[in-house]
């Protein structure tokens, strides 16, 4: 699943999801097109929005295609 179906799936907008994880409309844009990677500041303040933990948003956008999320360990 990615970002967008998620937030899809809560019938948002990139702006209301924006809104809610207090960053900017074109972030959320960015990231879920590929064309940048979420900082780990930016996952955890959308993940919180998104009623999720971070792992599991990481474990997502790591699946996703599209955007490949450095781990560290």
């Amino acid at each position: 699943m990615t970002l967008k179906e998620i937030r899809r799936k809560k019938g948002w907008t990139q702006h209301q999801l924006a809104a809610k994880a207090q960053i900017a409309q074109s972030a959320v844009h960015y990231i879920e097109e590929g064309t940048k990677s979420p900082t780990l500041y930016t996952m955890c303040k959308i993940a919180h929005a998104l009623d999720m933990e971070v792992g599991s948003l990481a474990n997502f956008l790591a699946t996703d295609e599209d955007l490949y999320v450095n781990h560290i360990g």
